[in-house]
């Protein structure tokens, strides 16, 4: 019994009298779920805020007197200024002057955020629906996009105002009746919410797995043959510092590229079976040149995850200390992958594209909603392929250090 409790008692010293081990074993996990969720929550609550104080641009096709009355009433109960001011931009129609096709088009180019179209004669109808129960109601068709943030408030604002119309109308009967036929139409197709939520999940996926890869290869690439003792035997050789540079860059992105293309691979095959997951992605957009760009993608990422570990590895002296270095940039890109989950479409700037690991967030995301330009793409993979080339000179400058190579 003595041994057991000597030994329980060695292998827990081995965590308990390192500093990095009991980060890394009992604070980072945690450490690591709170950032995940709280950015993930400050993204949902920064894009729910946005949708809940922008104007909404509100179509109304033949409203009628005692619609228009009920606006007037509730702008003047809660005006500007007030936080239940309903903030809508109202823009009116008769039914000749715009089609039902370009009605569509505007909500989906976001020109409007939600139409309404009132049945022809509404106002008569109402009034003799009110004065006799058997009679038709009134029909209102509401049309909206589920997969806009902004267009879902915009059809919660409509439903406020019918149903302060219905309460209005209701109180002249002095009585619970059903006085109107309002209907909601989302426009959204399945396949578009279905990628919508691809678009939300597998850019984190794909992050997490290529840095996961990476952070594995880098971390011994270098740290490993300090901590064996054979980084000196290398460094001796007849052979010129930046070809060891290059050899240990070039072999760690092979074995991070094949691991990428066993998640490209998986993706590229998951995607068919959406339909039981997700409800049946539009798999018509994911052409050969959507896979070449996904691909890229991930190439990229797996070029920045290399390089960053590589130079982590390079600073530390044993595997343990290259994993401790890596860790903070496995963190940072895990906490930037979920950055992007709750984006409806990508940013027209081109700043968020010309950031590292961001900028890869966001390409993959693109990619999977449909949203991202060639032009884009290009200025993220010519934006990476530059850092990884800057990342390497480093690496050289940093051999050159006979005081950091052969540290103990």
């Amino acid at each position: 019994m003595r041994h057991i409790l000597n030994i329980v008692k060695k292998e827990l010293d081995k965590i308990f009298t390192n500093p990095r081990l009991i980060f890394s074993t009992f604070i980072l996990p945690g450490l690591m779920i709170f950032l995940i969720y709280s950015t993930m929550g400050n993204i949902a609550s920064v894009e729910v805020d946005k949708a809940t104080t922008s104007t909404s641009v509100i179509y109304l096709i033949n409203s009628p007197e005692c619609f228009e009355e009920i606006i007037d009433a509730y702008n003047e109960v809660y005006p500007v200024g007030n936080p239940n001011n309903i903030n809508c931009k109202f823009i009116r129609y008769q039914e000749e002057e715009i089609t039902s096709e370009e009605l569509q088009n505007d909500l989906k180019e976001a020109k409007c955020h939600a139409y309404v179209v009132f049945e022809k004669g509404f106002e008569e109808i109402l009034q003799n629906r009110l004065n006799d129960q058997s009679l038709p109601l009134p029909v209102v068709d509401c049309y909206m996009l589920s997969t806009s943030s902004i267009s879902s408030v915009a059809y919660q604002k409509v439903s406020t105002l019918l149903k302060a119309l219905k309460d209005y109308k209701i109180k002249e009967t002095y009585g619970d009746i059903t006085i109107i036929n309002d209907q909601t139409f989302d426009l959204s197709t399945k396949e578009e919410q279905s990628n919508l939520i691809l678009g939300m999940i597998l850019p984190m996926f794909l992050m997490i797995f290529v840095f996961a890869g990476g952070l594995s290869v880098g971390a011994d690439a270098i740290a490993g043959e300090k901590e064996r003792g054979t980084i000196a035997t290398i460094m001796m050789a007849p052979i010129n510092k930046n070809e060891i540079v290059i050899g240990k860059v070039a072999s760690s992105i092979i074995i991070t590229i094949i691991s990428a293309i066993g998640s490209f691979i998986g993706v590229a095959l998951s995607l068919p079976s959406t339909e039981d997951i997700f409800g049946g992605a539009d798999m018509s957009m994911f052409t050969t040149g959507t896979f070449v760009g996904l691909f890229l993608l991930i190439m990229s990422t797996a070029l920045i995850a290399v390089t960053l570990f590589l130079i982590a590895s390079t600073l530390a002296k044993s595997v343990k200390e290259a994993t401790a270095y890596s860790m903070p940039f496995y963190i940072i890109s895990m906490v930037i992958s979920v950055s992007t989950m709750y984006m409806e479409t990508l940013p027209k700037e081109i700043t968020g594209y010309l950031i590292p690991i961001y900028n890869l967030s966001l390409g993959l995301k693109g990619i999977l909603i449909g949203d991202l330009t060639i032009p884009y793409l290009l200025l993220i993979i010519g934006s990476n392929f530059v850092y990884f080339i800057l990342g390497v000179l480093l690496m050289v400058k940093l051999f050159k250090s006979e005081k950091l190579m052969f540290a103990k």
